[in-house]
Formats: structure tokens, C-alpha cells, sequence
């Protein structure tokens, strides 16, 4: 039997499906709502429809314009890996955005926890090093 706070988020989720569905027949920008949809979903800790939603609007090849016009989804998606449990992906996904971004702390920060839960400490120590260093 549902709790009451899992009835609550299933009738939330229905609720936001509904209302993206209006969205989409007003708009018809369906990139823009897997975008929101993800976000959506990041926000419930549904982690895993959160990289379902943002992986099939993003190029996982990460060519380089595609990673400068999506930095920030494709940071989502690498922080909804790591609170999956899925590290070996976030940080191949933060690494290859940080390759167009060396300086952003928090890209850093997050190599640095991803590399911790998977105890390789001196990478756990360089990227922390280099959060510090730029936020």
C-alpha cells in the first residue's frame, strides 16, 4: 500500500505531465520541454528519469558546439548520475565539459565528490584543489 506522500508525488507527476502536455500542444518546442521536464524531475530526486528525459534531447557524442550550447544541461545530467550512483558517467560527462571550461568551480567541485565516492583520493584532492582555486 502507497504512503501518503508517495500518492502525493504520483499525483504531482501526473499534474506536471498534464501540464507539459498543454505546453507542448501550445508551443510545439519539444526540446525546451524535455529541458523543463528533467529539470522537473532533478528537482523530485527521480534521477533516473532525469537522465532518461535529458539523454534523448542531448548528443551524447558531446561535440564541442553541442557542449557550449548545453553546458548547463549537460551538467544536470552529469549531477543526476553522480546522485544515482552512477559516477564513472558524471565525471566522464563533467570532464569533457570541463575540457571547454577549465575554470569552472563547480564542475570542479563535482569531478572532486564523483572521484571520492569512487576513493581515487589523489583526483579527489586535484579537483578539489582546482574549486578552490577558482570559485
Amino acid at each position: 500500500m502507497k504512503s501518503s506522500l508517495e500518492k502525493e508525488a504520483v499525483k504531482r507527476e501526473k499534474l506536471m505531465n498534464k501540464a507539459f502536455d498543454l505546453k507542448k500542444n501550445n508551443s510545439g518546442s519539444h526540446y525546451n520541454l524535455k529541458i523543463d521536464k528533467g529539470k522537473y524531475y532533478f528537482e523530485e530526486q527521480q534521477y533516473k528519469k532525469t537522465i532518461e528525459c535529458l539523454s534523448s534531447i542531448l548528443n551524447l557524442k558531446m561535440e564541442d558546439e553541442a557542449i557550449k550550447k548545453n553546458k548547463d544541461i549537460y551538467k544536470l545530467l552529469g549531477r543526476a548520475y553522480y546522485n544515482d550512483g552512477k559516477f564513472p558517467e558524471s565525471i566522464r560527462i563533467f570532464k569533457k565539459i570541463l575540457k571547454k571550461d577549465p575554470e569552472d568551480n563547480e564542475l570542479n567541485y563535482f569531478l572532486s565528490m564523483a572521484y571520492g565516492k569512487l576513493r581515487d583520493f589523489n583526483k579527489f584532492i586535484h579537483y578539489i584543489k582546482q574549486a578552490i582555486k577558482y570559485g
